[in-house]
Parts: structure tokens; sequence; C-alpha cells
């Protein structure tokens, strides 16, 4: 996946321009200011003051992900540092774990059927 581009905030924190994001993945899907306009319920310039904004309310980039059907969460979550992402707290570390452990047993299941067949 590619990286964000990042804009600098205060210190050394820096975070997505989330209205530069939007705008890649239209232009990858060859979507129209018009149309987003359009698809989220807002004028062809208010739409476009997003694109230009580097910080969104949540609401605008759900609304966006839901007109493209794109997953802009996903997006940001790959793109969080890794002490982050892989916290201890972290719930979605949690069910990646669970669903590699099934995997993991499913694939086991998957290999005695097998030679249950064979024999």
């Amino acid at each position: 996946m590619e990286q964000i581009g990042y804009q600098k905030s205060q210190g050394e924190i820096r975070f997505p321009h989330l209205g530069g994001l939007i705008k890649r993945r239209m232009k990858e899907r060859r979507v129209t200011n018009s149309e987003m306009a359009r698809k989220m319920g807002v004028t062809s310039q208010t739409f476009g003051s997003y694109l230009k904004n580097e910080s969104l309310q949540f609401r605008i980039l759900w609304e966006a992900g839901l007109a493209l059907e794109y997953n802009f969460l996903a997006d940001l979550m790959a793109d969080l540092p890794e002490k982050v992402l892989n916290s201890a707290a972290s719930k979605f570390q949690d069910v990646i774990l669970a669903q590699a452990e099934e995997i993991k047993d499913l694939k086991k299941e998957v290999a005695i059927l097998k030679e249950v067949l064979k024999g």
C-alpha cells in the first residue's frame, strides 16, 4: 500500500493530508469533484474545500469512503507507527492474533482430513 502524504504538525508529530488522500483515490477511480459532491450531498464548492484541508471531520472522511466505496480507515491504520499499531491494548491486533490462531488450527484440520481421505 502506498504511503499517505504527510504534513507536519507542531513538533515532530506528522499526520496525513486527508483532503489529498481523498483526491488521490478519486483520481484512481476516475470520479469527478461534482460527482463526489452530489454523492455526499454537498455543493461542489464545499467539496472542493474538503480536498484542500489536511484535517477533516470523521463524518466527512466516512461519507467520502461510502461515496467511493473505499476504506480510508484501512489506509490510515496501515500508516500508523509500528509501536501504535502493535500496542498490546489494540483490539485490532487482538483480532488479528485470534484469526491467525484459528487459521493455524484450520490448516491442521485440513491436513488431517486429507490423510483420512487418502487412507
